[in-house]
């Protein structure tokens, strides 16, 4: 049974990261790429797209665009040499930075015109959301030989 803040949150969440993403200028599934291999370190392509919840046909051509743009590297899997795993670059953390920068960017002007009481609220509920993800986040976080929990 779902609760009305509930479904307001996760409405609200899904806004925000799709306005976030018009904001960066990058197709939402590279943005979502490269912060989930910040946040999760080098992972198969099976545990990515349990991650994401997408498909691996779908993760593999995702992959091969982004290796060859040069922003991830196919590595072996040091557990598994018939395997490999995905990981940034300097140049996915630094486009990864770069996007973050413009997704900031393009908040702050509706940020500028919040009042302090409503900027302290968004700040005590940006650190309840987050620690909420964490919460949340070990059902998907992968385990060693990039297979995700679920």
């Amino acid at each position: 049974m779902s609760t009305p803040l509930a479904v307001d949150l996760a409405i609200a969440c899904a806004r925000l990261t799709r306005l976030a993403a018009r904001l960066h200028g990058e197709p939402h599934g590279v943005g979502r790429a490269l912060a989930t291999l910040d946040q999760f370190g080098p992972m198969s392509v099976g545990a990515f797209a349990m991650v994401d919840n997408t498909s691996q046909p779908t993760v593999t051509k995702l992959f091969q665009r982004l290796e060859a743009e040069g922003v991830v590297e196919r590595r072996p899997d040091p557990d598994d040499r018939r395997s490999s795993l995905i990981g940034l670059t300097d140049a996915g953390r630094e486009r990864l930075d770069t996007l973050r920068q413009n997704m900031a960017a393009g908040l702050d002007p509706a940020l500028d015109g919040l009042d302090d009481d409503q900027l302290q609220t968004l700040r005590r509920a940006a650190v309840i959301i987050r620690d909420l993800a964490d919460e949340l986040s070990p059902l998907d976080r992968p385990q060693a030989g990039g297979t995700a929990v679920r």
